[in-house]
């Protein structure tokens, strides 16, 4: 009785940390955030619209240091299958109406820049991230 409480033990021990190895050192897929903008509002508006949200999306942009005049914003098909189109570019999350991405490009870059814009209340959160 004794061995068998031993073994059963040890093989407890080696399943838990198999599963903490495993879950500790699997890749995780994302765009790593590389700026966050907080803007105040004056007046809470009812939605986050395509032009609101692209508005502050240039404002972070040219926060970060970027020319809004050589960078635009485009259709990327990535962010299609993660929300509802809410415009030209603009693509609207699912379960957050108020959280809308946009890809911008440059023609000197080959990669996008993904701006995630939230509203919360009185406040527009930006977050720049390129894709790997």
């Amino acid at each position: 009785m004794k061995k068998l409480a031993i073994i059963l033990f040890g093989t407890g021990l080696l399943v838990t940390g198999g599963v903490v190895f495993v879950f500790s050192h699997r890749d995780r897929e994302g765009k790593p955030v590389e700026s966050l903008h907080r803007y105040e509002l004056a007046k809470e508006p009812t939605l986050l619209s395509e032009e609101l949200a692209t508005a502050y999306a240039n404002r972070a942009l040219i926060q970060d240091g970027f020319d809004t005049n050589r960078w635009h914003p485009v259709h990327d098909r990535r962010i299609d299958e993660w929300g509802i189109p809410a415009g030209a570019f603009a693509v609207r999350n699912r379960n957050n109406s108020n959280h809308v991405c946009i890809a911008f490009t440059c023609d000197q870059m080959p990669a996008p820049r993904f701006l995630s814009v939230f509203l919360l209340g009185k406040v527009v959160m930006c977050e720049t991230s390129v894709p790997d």
